[in-house]
C-alpha cells in the first residue's frame, strides 16, 4: 500500500501527512544540505583557520542551526570551552546574534 501526502499521518497526531511529518523531514533535509554545503566549500577551522577540517557541528539560533567546522585539534578542546569559543566567533563573524539576558 502506498502512503500519499493526503493520508493521515503515520505519527497519530490525526493531521494529514502533508502538514504533520513531511514539514519536518523538510526541515531535515535542508539540514543536511547546509551541511553538504559547508563541506564541499572546504570551509576552514572556525576557530584555528586550519585548512583541513576534520567535523562539523551546529550552533543554535532563532530557531535555526548554524553550520560550523572545526580541525581536530580544535574538536578535541572540551565541549564547554569549544562551544564558547565557536560563539565567539560566529559572533564576530556576524552569523550568530548574542542573546540578551
Amino acid at each position: 500500500m502506498k502512503f500519499g501526502r493526503n493520508d493521515l499521518c503515520r505519527c497519530g497526531s490525526g493531521k494529514k501527512y502533508k502538514k504533520c511529518c513531511l514539514a519536518e523531514k523538510s526541515r531535515h533535509e535542508q539540514t543536511m544540505r547546509a551541511i553538504s554545503r559547508v563541506f564541499e566549500a572546504k570551509h576552514p577551522c572556525k576557530l584555528c583557520g586550519s585548512t583541513k577540517p576534520d567535523s562539523m557541528g551546529f550552533v543554535p539560533n532563532n530557531g535555526r542551526y548554524i553550520p560550523y567546522t572545526l580541525c581536530k585539534t580544535c574538536s578535541e578542546l572540551p565541549e564547554e570551552e569549544r562551544v564558547a569559543r565557536v560563539k565567539e566567533a560566529l559572533i564576530e563573524d556576524g552569523q550568530l546574534i548574542e542573546a540578551v539576558a
